[in-house]
């Protein structure tokens, strides 16, 4: 995700919050200060109206911010190969994975109850390498995929919408492409 986008999103979700917020406060100043609502010309209906209007652009927001945000997902390739390595744009967004620091690519298959959801698995060499470029919250979550025995990179199937088997096959091919015009 582009970084105008993430400070799009980020913005409408401050929007919506502070929305809320305003809609109790002027709820509850005008009620606390406007004790003679009729000698400021205020009704309580207007103060329910008010509150009300800014809950539902409090709301507002908070959904722009989940439609955008699914938008420039959806907009954005969740698998990049380069040059320098294989790039995850998937929900983890780890970044750029240098050939070098991949060991292998697998695919993860997780069970619930009856139904079983395939996953993209990246092995990587360097864990410490892989969490050195996300952020603190993500590097934790790397670090327990792969204390759980998972790849420490996970990418749905759901998002991929290609056999996990063919997207490898082409990773592979691909990476193997690059090392030989490397050479």
């Amino acid at each position: 995700m582009k970084f105008v986008d993430k400070m799009i999103i980020k913005v409408f979700k401050i929007l919506g919050v502070l929305a809320i917020f305003a809609s109790v406060a002027v709820y509850l100043i005008a009620k606390t200060y406007c004790i003679d609502y009729e000698a400021y010309g205020i009704i309580e209906k207007d103060l329910i109206s008010i509150s009300i209007t800014l809950i539902i652009a409090s709301i507002l927001f908070l959904v722009l911010s989940f439609v955008f945000k699914e938008n420039a997902r959806n907009n954005l390739p969740i698998i990049k190969l380069s040059e320098d390595g294989f790039i995850d744009n998937g929900p983890m967004e780890t970044g750029l994975i240098p050939w070098s620091n991949i060991e292998k690519f697998t695919i993860y298959e997780v069970m619930n109850g009856y139904n079983s959801r395939k996953y993209l698995g990246v092995w990587v060499k360097d864990l410490g390498l892989l969490c050195s470029g996300v952020s603190a919250t993500k590097a934790e979550l790397i670090k327990a995929n792969a204390a759980s025995g998972a790849p420490p990179v996970v990418i749905p199937q759901t998002l991929i919408r290609e056999d996990l088997n063919k997207v490898i096959e082409k990773i592979m091919l691909y990476k193997k492409e690059v090392s030989y015009r490397s050479r």
